[in-house]
């Protein structure tokens, strides 16, 4: 008896051919999903008081992720020799662009204990560590950075592949290299390039089931039934891992972050 039940089989394009012969079977396992988010009433927060000044939406949303992971734990979770285990803590991984003479290179910030922190103490965290890490100060990224620099490109992929092993198999750190970087999941801003949206990979060697891409607010007309509103939205881009997570994860972390987004006097500033 058949799998699957056959008729006759198409007649194949040249270009079905071609993609056939390119692609392989389905094995990628991110879902992507995006959220336009209304940042009036954060905006109107910030404005309020002058010491808000240095706080930008990547803080606040850096916040409201660790929120979110702190009282949904189901999303605080990593795979270890193909098996999920919850973290101990709560931490995030916030893309930073570094301008090098040979152009640009991608490093980051890791904030540690993310949920009991306030916005004002994730502000000043990423702006001094991003210091460090363009003034090369940052001893474990600078020392990973020039290993990788001296390991020829022949054998980057077994180098990666060897260094895959002993963290994520293992479960081992290594003498002088960052421990867990990459955290509970990352963030980046896309918004700062100009971009309103972008749905970014995982990046497998990070082993993170959760980013966040934040795009550039923009403005828009609401009508509350009586009058068009001018508001400020954001959008919201999600890169999830279907290994990790299912849509029903969610459900209930989304209407949280659409309520603290809504109301950001509940989060701790």
């Amino acid at each position: 008896m058949n799998y699957i039940d056959l008729a006759e089989s198409l007649d194949h394009s040249s270009f079905r051919r071609l993609a056939i012969g390119a692609w392989g079977k389905p094995r990628d396992p991110k879902v992507y999903t995006k959220v336009k988010c209304d940042i009036s009433a954060f905006l109107e927060l910030k404005a309020s008081n002058l010491k808000y000044k240095s706080i930008t939406i990547t803080h606040f949303f850096t916040k409201i992720m660790g929120e979110l992971v702190k009282t949904y734990p189901e999303l605080n979770c990593t795979l270890i020799r193909n098996k999920l285990y919850y973290r101990k803590s709560v931490s995030a991984f916030i893309h930073t662009h570094i301008r090098t003479k040979k152009g640009y290179d991608l490093m980051g910030v890791t904030v540690e204990n993310v949920d009991k922190l306030s916005v004002l103490d994730i502000s000043k965290i990423i702006l001094d560590e991003s210091k460090n890490v363009r003034a090369k100060k940052n001893k474990g990224l600078s020392k990973s950075s020039k290993v990788i620099r001296f390991i020829p490109l022949f054998a980057i992929k077994f180098f990666v592949g060897l260094l895959d092993f002993l963290f994520y198999t293992c479960n081992l750190k290594i003498m002088g290299m960052p421990k867990d970087m990459y955290g509970s999941y990352a963030i980046t801003t896309v918004g700062g390039l100009g971009f309103e949206e972008a749905f970014v990979p995982l990046f497998p060697f990070s082993r993170l089931g959760l980013v966040l891409a934040i795009g550039k607010p923009f403005e828009e007309y609401v009508f509350d039934g009586q009058s068009h509103q001018k508001c400020n939205f954001v959008n919201l881009c999600f890169t999830m891992d279907h290994r990790f997570f299912d849509g029903a994860h969610f459900a209930k972390p989304l209407r949280l972050l659409k309520k603290l987004v809504k109301n950001p006097s509940l989060v701790k500033f």
